[in-house]
């Protein structure tokens, strides 16, 4: 009996594995099209290759995850993982042009924002998206509120930063300041 119940549990831990790295596919897969399709348009002033441990974090809270970091599996972290109550609101880090605004499996319902020279900022497991694609945003415009979409336990924000389709660490473009809240 206890051989079968670990069999069981075996199998169930490998299927979650197997769904974690669909999801991750699908995310990768979309990002890398947006950043191909996405024009490469001078969005602000200062651009944001510039604006290194100066900006803002996307939600109040503290990341519950080190980006890179194993996430119980052999998948790595490509973003925080910042909890939150729902209904939280979720603001743009930079200026910028939305560029997907929607449902994807396994992130929930996510937008993702162009800032231009490649880089784009991820927010996903929203309960509610409060800004379409094609619009463009300002650095701290409210964008989205907090949730567990997407198959999360907890509510809270999961965001990433990429350049040019690779995932960055967060931590070295937001303020270490707002990052201890």
């Amino acid at each position: 009996e206890t051989i079968a119940r670990l069999n069981d549990q075996l199998e169930n831990d490998q299927q979650r594995l197997a769904v974690l790295a669909e999801n991750k596919r699908n995310l990768d897969t979309l990002l890398a099209k947006l950043a191909l399709a996405a024009p490469s348009a001078h969005i602000k002033r200062t651009p944001f290759s510039e604006a290194t441990n100066s900006l803002a974090m996307p939600v109040n809270g503290k990341p519950s995850n080190r980006f890179g970091a194993k996430r119980n599996t052999d998948i790595r972290w490509q973003g925080w993982l910042i909890p939150a109550p729902q209904g939280e609101p979720v603001s743009a880090i930079f200026d910028g042009h939305i560029i997907f605004s929607d449902w994807l499996r396994g992130q929930g319902l996510i937008i993702v924002i162009d800032h231009g020279e490649g880089w784009l900022s991820l927010y996903a497991q929203n309960h509610s998206l409060l800004r379409g694609e094609g619009e463009f945003v300002r650095q701290g415009d409210i964008i989205a509120k907090v949730g567990a979409s997407g198959g999360s336990e907890r509510t809270g924000l999961y965001f990433e930063m990429r350049q040019k389709g690779k995932p960055i660490d967060p931590a070295d473009w937001i303020q270490r300041s707002a990052r201890q809240r």
